[in-house]
This record gives C-alpha cells, sequence and structure tokens, in this order.
C-alpha cells in the first residue's frame, strides 16, 4: 500500500489551493462565515460529516474508521481559521484585499487538515479508531477552543489524544522544511490587564494642588519591570509588558487619570497566580502612597501550552522516519508566544509542533508581519505528519477497545 507521504505529496497541488482561496478571504475573531462556509463546501465535497454551532464559527467534523471496535478511541486533528486585523502588503496573486491577513499562518493549517481529512476518508475502511477534525476561530482574539470544549467537541465520542501544528517561523534558527518539537511546558500563558489611576487634576503651573497621575504611572511601570528582574528566579522565564498608555490632552494641565494596558507572560500557573497578585499590590500601593487611587482590571488569557512528553516522542519518533532525523528537532526553549491549543492540552493529551516554513527571501517578516509570507512547497508533510500520527496512535494494540 502506497504510503501516507507519498499520498499527501501527490495531493499537495490541491492543498495549496486550499490554502490560496483561503488566504484571500481573510477573516477575524470567533464569526467567519467565509470562511467556514469555504471549509463545509470542502468537507461536503469529501463527504465527511461535520457539526458546526450557533454562536461562533467552529466546525467539529468526524471520520469513523470501518475496522473501529465498540468502544475505540478517537484522536482529534486541530486547525484555527482566524486571521488578523492587518492590511496585507505581500506581492502575492492571492492576497487579500479586505483589510485582513492571514499573517499567521491559520490558512495553512486549515488546509493541512482539508488534506488530512482527504487522506484520512479515503483510508477509513483501515482505520481501526475514529479521527475528529476540530476546526477553530477566533485563536487570535478570545479564543475558540474553550467555547468548543464547554460545547462538548472532546466528546462524544470522547477524545484521547489531540494533534496539531503551526507554520511559519515560529522556533528561530530552525530551517524550512523542519519540524520542532518540545516536550512540556511549550509556549507562555498570556494575561492582561488594565491600570487605571486617579489622581486630581489641575494647571500645569501648580502642581501642588493637584495629584499627578503621570508622574505615579511612571513610578508603577518602573516598579513593575522589577517583578522580573528581582522576584523572579532567574533561570524562570516571564515577560511583562506595558504596550500602552494614555492620559491628558495638552502639554500643560495635569490630568485626572491616566490609563495603562499590559500583559504578562510565563510558564507556570503559580507564576500566572503571583504576576497577578504583585502587579495589584504594586499599583495599588504606589497609588496610596503618593495620594492616589488605582483600579486594577485583571482579565485571565490562554494557559501554558503544555505538551504531554510521551505523546511529544511518540511522534517525534514516527517524524524522524517520515523525514530523517536531521529534519526533526528538539527545540531548545520554551517559546513566549501563547496558544489557546493549551486548553485542549490541558483536557487530553497531544502534542502541538511546530513547522518551519517561511517563503525564500522572507525571513525579516516571519509571523504577524504584514510582508509574512509562506513557503507552501511544505504544507503536505504537516498533512502527513498529522495522518500518520493518528493512524499510528489508532492501531497501536493498548489503543484498541
Amino acid at each position: 500500500m502506497e504510503n501516507v507521504l507519498s499520498r499527501a505529496s501527490k495531493l499537495s497541488d490541491q492543498i495549496i489551493s486550499w490554502r490560496r482561496e483561503l488566504h484571500k478571504i481573510p477573516e477575524v475573531g470567533l464569526l467567519l462565515p467565509k470562511t467556514a462556509g469555504y471549509v463545509t463546501e470542502v468537507l461536503k465535497g469529501l463527504g465527511i460529516p461535520y457539526v458546526t454551532y450557533p454562536s461562533y464559527s467552529g466546525l467539529a467534523a468526524i471520520i469513523e474508521g470501518k475496522k473501529a471496535k465498540p468502544q475505540c478511541k478517537t484522536v482529534a486533528l486541530r486547525a484555527d481559521m482566524d486571521a488578523l486585523p492587518i492590511k496585507e502588503l505581500t506581492d502575492v496573486p492571492f492576497k487579500s484585499d479586505n483589510g485582513n491577513m492571514h499573517a499567521c499562518g491559520h490558512d495553512a493549517h486549515t488546509a493541512m487538515l482539508l488534506g488530512a481529512a482527504k487522506l484520512l476518508s479515503e483510508m477509513k475502511d483501515e482505520l481501526t479508531g475514529n479521527v475528529k477534525l476540530i476546526f477553530e476561530p477566533g485563536e487570535e482574539t478570545t479564543g475558540g477552543a474553550l467555547p468548543m470544549i464547554e460545547d462538548g467537541v472532546l466528546d462524544n465520542p470522547k477524545v484521547g489524544l489531540i494533534l496539531g501544528q503551526h507554520a511559519g517561523y515560529l522556533a528561530p534558527g530552525l530551517p524550512k522544511g523542519h519540524f520542532g518539537f518540545y516536550p512540556g511546558d511549550f509556549m507562555a500563558s498570556c494575561d492582561s490587564f488594565v491600570i487605571t489611576v486617579r489622581g486630581k487634576g489641575c494647571h500645569g503651573a501648580a502642581p501642588a494642588e493637584g495629584v499627578d497621575p503621570v508622574v505615579i504611572s511612571a513610578a508603577i511601570i518602573t516598579a513593575l519591570q522589577t517583578l522580573v528582574s528581582r522576584e523572579i528566579n532567574g533561570t524562570d522565564s516571564a515577560v511583562l509588558t506595558i504596550g500602552a498608555i494614555h492620559g491628558g490632552e495638552v502639554y500643560n494641565i495635569i490630568p485626572e487619570t491616566v490609563e495603562m494596558r499590559g500583559a504578562f507572560r510565563c510558564l507556570s500557573e503559580e507564576m500566572r497566580a503571583y504576576f497577578e497578585k504583585r502587579v495589584n499590590e504594586i499599583c495599588k500601593g504606589i497609588s496610596e502612597t503618593m495620594r492616589a487611587s488605582c483600579t486594577f482590571d485583571f482579565e485571565p488569557g490562554f494557559p501554558v501550552t503544555t505538551n504531554d512528553p510521551t505523546v511529544t516522542e511518540f511522534v517525534m519518533k514516527i517524524a524522524e522516519r517520515m523525514f530523517g532525523e536531521n529534519r526533526i528537532h528538539l527545540i531548545k526553549k520554551p517559546l513566549m508566544g501563547s496558544e489557546d491549543m493549551s486548553y485542549f492540552l490541558n483536557k487530553c493529551p497531544g502534542c502541538y509542533w511546530v513547522l518551519s516554513n517561511l517563503a525564500d527571501g522572507s525571513e525579516m517578516y516571519s509571523n504577524h508581519s504584514p510582508y509574512f509570507k509562506l513557503d507552501e512547497s511544505c504544507l503536505h508533510t504537516g498533512t502527513a505528519l498529522m495522518v500518520e500520527a493518528a493512524v499510528e496512535w489508532l492501531n497501536r494494540s493498548e489503543n484498541r477497545g
């Protein structure tokens, strides 16, 4: 029987075509009517049943193995579908013109999963279990994973393993066409916050008559930077950023309030809780000391993305067999970007890996750049690895019903 990589290679042009069509219609957030509509049409054409969700544009499809026994296992393959609110500045003939852009490769993720859907549907007579295909909206914004989980996407049939991948250039130094893996805590959590300092406005010529929230905010920003440098162990990874500050309208008036927006990222749930507590204490402590008041509004974001070490080793060995050991790498350090694949991995064991495939000459324009371009010739390899890993996991004797 022809091997999976060879079959995926023959499907390469179709995967590229799907990706380009998706690239033309980028949509942002949880509602992706054109994108989800395109995916459903492909699934219909493949004869694969699927379900949709009324309040957001998620899709879940199922491929039932003909050799599946009662209580057989189910593996899930996940792709995100949403884009970014970025005006595309590339020169590709299939560029977007609607003000949004697939600048993070989610169009490629969706196309690779559609490729996996086609191959698996052709192989269903040999499958000893089920494969669930999860097409997720909103990863770049509020996240589509959690609502899909709450609506039962990992149930009926219950998912025992989940796999996913990210294209582009997430792991610095990873050569094009190579795969990168990291067992354990792979990508950081990301929580955001809003700090509002309330002072007393007055004329800039008489600052003693007021309470200056601009100066107080400057003290808070400086103090917050010591959280990572002085309260977190040097061997731990954490980042705190104040990305926006707004206060005042004119140069000679001290404003009433200043608002700051920021985020912190780390690699443990304990550190997340510590950051939340300490940011609140520092902001309010400094404000009160300097005669102002302060509110701290915390918005929890994506948790840490944690790969199951055993599953990661399992997928890596398959990848080494398919592509050769020289194209498979253990990533040396966790990544400080965040991913809501984390919610899926918190519910069942799995692995999330990266495929490096920036287009030639675009090294300076990686994910989230308006000039971001992918080398599409690598996409079929991502499809092949998902399919091979899913089939092999289902076929392992200890996973049969």
